[in-house]
């Protein structure tokens, strides 16, 4: 058995229709967390920063919602190869996990926003 698994949703995308990918994607992250297994997730993370300053929402949100479901961590791919502004998608990324490190579902507006 592995230590350690790597998802990489490009690899899955070759063999699996889209409309199932994330969806086989979860179920692989819980079965490796029911084993004590640690997942990481490859794939363009905050694909828009390749030519942009900023992620968009969606990439944000996905990002954070991969860190839900038990994610160990991101492979960041293409937007830290050939991407533009590859040292601030990197401080995108560790920003998300550092907001989620301290999250719990009871915290205050204000210890959000206080941070």
């Amino acid at each position: 058995m592995a230590d350690d698994i790597l998802i990489d949703l490009g690899d899955l995308l070759s063999r699996v229709p889209i409309e199932k990918i994330l969806f086989l994607q979860r179920r692989i992250m819980s079965l490796a967390c029911s084993v004590a297994r640690t997942v990481y997730v490859g794939t363009n993370v905050l694909e828009f920063m390749v030519i942009g300053k900023f992620p968009n929402w969606a990439e944000m949100n996905d990002t954070v919602l991969n860190l839900e479901i038990c994610t160990g961590g991101l492979v960041a791919t293409i937007e830290t190869t050939i991407g533009q502004y590859l040292v601030a998608a990197v401080s995108v990324v560790r920003a998300l996990m550092s907001e989620y490190g301290n999250w719990t579902p009871q915290i205050s507006i204000e210890e959000i926003l206080d941070r």
